[in-house]
C-alpha cells in the first residue's frame, strides 16, 4: 500500500505502520533511507510529524 498512487492510502498505510510501534518505526525509517519515491516520500513525512500518538 505504500505504493499506492492514492496519497491518503499512502499515508493511511505509513501511519499504520507507525501504530506497531519501534518495529513499525523501523520499517518507516527503512522505506524513507530509500530511493526517492511515493512510499520515500511518504514514511519521511510520517517520521517528521512525530512519534505515534
Amino acid at each position: 500500500l505504500m505504493d499506492d498512487e492514492a496519497w491518503t492510502v499512502r499515508y493511511a498505510a505509513a501511519n499504520a505502520l507507525r501504530s506497531f510501534g519501534q518495529k513499525g518505526e523501523q520499517v518507516l525509517r527503512e522505506i524513507a533511507a530509500s530511493d526517492v519515491s511515493r512510499r520515500q516520500r511518504t514514511a519521511s513525512l510520517i517520521l517528521a510529524e512525530g512519534p505515534a500518538t
